[in-house]
């Protein structure tokens, strides 16, 4: 299992929580993209794939907490 370490917290990331900040940059990049001139249309798509990375991030990350409370 593939595993951040947050320097300092000792408090383990999981995969799930990268992708949805992924995520969340992502939308902020389509944000900036739809204030610009002749961009509107593509920053929109992007922002909404954005909130998708989020969201699949958030179904990885409480999968994976279901799975360890299983064990």
């Amino acid at each position: 299992m593939s595993t951040l370490l947050v320097p300092g917290r000792g408090v383990h990331l999981g995969r799930g929580t990268a992708v949805a900040v992924c995520g969340v940059s992502v939308s902020v990049f389509g944000l900036i993209l739809t204030q610009l001139v002749g961009l509107a249309g593509f920053g929109v798509l992007v922002g909404l794939a954005g909130v998708g990375l989020s969201f699949v991030g958030a179904v990885i990350e409480a999968d994976r907490e279901r799975f360890a409370i299983a064990r």
